[in-house]
């Protein structure tokens, strides 16, 4: 009887076990076999995909428009490839809403051409971003001059670990934090009557440029050129290829990148320099394919095309093998009238007892801007103002032309 009852429990053991055994099998989706209700889930998770990784500078995770998918303002080929479009600009470097048409004329972002009546109409001024034309009748405007280039002044002292600017003649060491800027690698030594200095000093330039950000070297002194920050945006050239840094010295573009175009001065050196950011937006040459890459470096169209040119209001002129056309890559918020007038407002306060009847709305624009144009009373023997500009993103310029 005793002998039974084990028997009969290690019966149902084995059954127990069996059950467990198979129910495992199948739930568990062993090595070569599948379930339908199998779940990514189900997938162990390293500390990597967790906590994420740092993205590599110039990369982009997400896929790029390709030519059929962009949206279109004009078509590629209304004008054809032998054209050539390129980007007239406004104080500090701020593109416009109309570009230079083949060197002679103007166009804007619908295509229309200005000055046609004479094909030597259009006179530009690289030096000072000057427009020989007047913004609102698009005839001839005098020339007012201008200071020549300025260059970059700070310059690091290695052996004493100090930076100095070089002003009207002299150096003067600067005390206060260096917020953002690129500066010149100096060799410090005896000055010379040929410096013409008033300092007993001078100091040779190594011409190699760092980025120094409250007064700290936070980008080393290995890069031969550079173009200044704009938009919280520098570049800077090393082996030929072009890098982009933000205002805290981060690489946000890797040195991989081409200038414009490549011309060679009399030393057998490269005088080009890449664009920088335009409306939040960076134009980048990738070895003579062109695409778009944004404030954080994160590419926003990817090197399709023959050639580019910087944004202004969402909107771009590239060329693809069928020609030129414009493209809008976004539809940005554009401010209102109210805004643009306190905002002109806020730019004289600050440092100017002025009254807001000062300030008057005269409608102008200035060369297809999207924005608003303010006359602003001027005061005798005191200061002047004249015609300002507010940009649809809230940017004040003041526009400098006269007629002939």
């Amino acid at each position: 009887m005793n002998s039974a009852k084990r028997l009969f429990s290690l019966f149902i053991c084995a059954l127990i076990l069996l059950s467990s055994v198979t129910g495992c099998k199948n739930g568990g989706n062993d090595v070569g076999e599948t379930s339908e209700n199998t779940s990514v889930t189900d997938a162990p998770i390293s500390s990597e995909s967790e906590l994420g990784t740092e993205t590599e500078p110039g990369t982009d995770t997400e896929p790029d428009p390709e030519p059929d998918t962009l949206t279109w303002i004009i078509e590629p080929g209304k004008f054809n490839s032998d054209s050539d479009v390129q980007p007239m600009y406004a104080e500090n470097g701020l593109t416009l809403g109309i570009s230079r048409f083949d060197g002679k004329y103007l166009v804007d972002f619908s295509g229309n051409i200005k000055c046609t009546d004479n094909e030597n109409y259009m006179y530009y001024c690289d030096i000072c971003d000057f427009i020989g034309v007047d913004p609102d009748t698009y005839k001839p405007a005098g020339h007012m001059g201008h200071g020549g280039n300025y260059f970059n002044g700070y310059i690091y002292d290695a052996e004493t670990d100090s930076v100095w600017y070089w002003d009207f003649g002299a150096y003067s060491e600067e005390k206060n934090d260096i917020a953002c800027s690129i500066v010149s690698e100096g060799i410090r030594r005896p000055a010379t009557p040929e410096d013409n200095v008033i300092n007993d000093f001078a100091f040779d330039k190594t011409g190699l440029y760092g980025i120094m950000v409250n007064s700290k070297l936070v980008v080393p002194f290995e890069y031969d050129s550079y173009v200044r920050f704009s938009s919280g945006i520098a570049a800077m050239r090393k082996d030929g290829k072009w890098a982009y840094f933000d205002s805290t010295g981060k690489m946000i573009l890797e040195n991989i990148y081409s200038p414009r175009d490549e011309v060679i001065n009399e030393n057998g050196e490269s005088d080009s320099v890449p664009y920088l950011p335009s409306s939040g937006y960076i134009a980048l040459n990738l070895d003579g394919k062109w695409g778009y890459a944004d404030l954080e470096g994160n590419m926003v169209i990817d090197h399709i095309f023959e050639e580019a040119r910087p944004v202004y209001c969402g909107k771009a002129w590239v060329k693809t093998e069928d020609g030129w056309g414009v493209i809008e890559i976004e539809k940005p918020e554009i401010i209102t009238e109210e805004e643009a007038f306190e905002i002109m407002y806020d730019y004289f306060s600050t440092w100017k007892d002025i009254e807001k009847s000062d300030i008057i709305l005269n409608g102008k624009g200035f060369y297809g801007c999207e924005g608003y144009g303010f006359d602003v009373k001027k005061e005798e023997n005191d200061w002047s103002a004249g015609y300002f500009f507010v940009n649809y993103d809230g940017t004040v310029f003041s526009p400098s032309y006269y007629i002939e």
